[in-house]
């Protein structure tokens, strides 16, 4: 899962989520994320998962735009961003992002500097893996 976390008030970050069912999966998860970020800097994308990509990113756009609230939300939050001008410009280069930018950018901003890995264990598991330090 990818989380543009723009949305929580920090802009420009990408959070790729996974979870797993098991502690013992963790490792290879990262393994496999890490893999894909450098893959996506090197190769360029498939393109129908960029194609795919963008007709989700419209689709949740209509939805979002037919509830008041949520749009609401979103021209507020582009405000305090920046403009709510900045809106409809931002959609449309959504629309207009090519292969090539993918993987410019991925080989711009995914670089191992620029990475964070952070582990979310449920609270008894926490409290487990803090004994066992």
């Amino acid at each position: 899962q990818v989380v543009h976390t723009s949305r929580f008030g920090v802009p420009a970050t990408l959070n790729f989520e996974v979870v797993v069912s098991r502690e013992e999966e963790l490792p290879r998860a990262e393994e496999t994320l890490l893999a894909l970020l450098d893959r996506l800097a090197r190769e360029p994308a498939a393109p129908g998962g960029l194609e795919l990509a963008q007709k989700q990113l419209r689709a949740d756009w209509h939805r979002l735009a037919r509830d008041a609230d949520r749009l609401g939300f979103e021209i507020g939050h582009f405000q305090v961003m920046d403009s709510w001008r900045t809106l409809q410009p931002y959609l449309e280069a959504r629309d207009q992002t090519s292969l090539q930018d993918v993987q410019r950018l991925a080989a711009r901003y995914f670089v191992a500097e620029n990475r964070s890995i952070g582990i979310v264990r449920p609270p008894e598991t926490a409290a487990a893996a803090r004994e066992g330090l």
